[in-house]
């Protein structure tokens, strides 16, 4: 029943995220039409390569890929209600900026320990939960720095997009930023050294073998 409703979610949010395409295409609004395009490729993309792909489904439970979906669903319908609200613009609303960038690492941050988890059982045979939350640090950092260079990069391509703020405010917004992002770390690492990473090894299959962990 639990797995029926999330489902059912993230149908709902990315009906949503489609319907604000169509807004943006009807504006004229591109830069956000073509990003929430890509969001909701990100988003059907895990359900389609559990439909298609035997060796992801030999991989993947099909909770899991559930699962990995309503959280990329919940990540862009959360950017969706900023960009809809223009808090960036709007004064009254610049708090919900940090709070984004606090929520979406904390849920983005859940999953990207699948990455070094399957690396460390394919190089190593085995998995290691301080290996991951290193690793996942790693991520972190990288992605956390890959947006902001990719904002900077978006401001100077269409000045009316205003991502880093105005008036001098570019250091502040990015130093407030990248410390939301780095609570929403925090928070993710908590949650995998408590329960997700046992949660992760128990809906991963490698290779149909018990995986070793320390």
């Amino acid at each position: 029943m639990f797995d029926f409703l999330e489902k059912k979610l993230v149908n709902l949010l990315v009906i949503c995220l489609a319907v604000a395409c169509v807004i943006f295409l009807l504006f004229d609004d591109y830069l956000k039409l073509s990003g929430y395009l890509v969001s909701i490729l990100f988003i059907i993309m895990p359900g389609y390569l559990q439909a298609n792909w035997l060796r992801f489904r030999a991989i993947f439970s099909a909770d899991l890929v559930v699962r990995i979906q309503l959280i990329l669903a919940v990540s862009s319908f959360l950017n969706l209600l900023g960009s809809l609200d223009f808090y960036h613009v709007n004064q009254a609303t610049l708090w919900y900026d940090s709070v984004v960038h606090f929520l979406n690492p904390l849920l983005l941050f859940c999953l990207t320990p699948i990455l070094p988890m399957l690396w460390q059982r394919f190089l190593f045979k085995r998995t290691s939960l301080v290996l991951t939350i290193v690793l996942n640090l790693c991520l972190a950092i990288l992605l956390s720095f890959t947006w902001e260079f990719y904002e900077s990069i978006i401001d100077s391509i269409f000045a009316s997009a205003i991502m880093f703020g105005q008036g001098g405010e570019v250091l502040y917004d990015t130093l407030t930023d990248l410390s939301a992002d780095g609570f929403g770390f925090i928070g993710a690492s908590l949650l995998l050294y408590n329960n997700l990473y046992a949660y992760l090894l128990k809906h991963l299959n490698f290779n149909g073998k018990a995986v070793q962990s320390s």
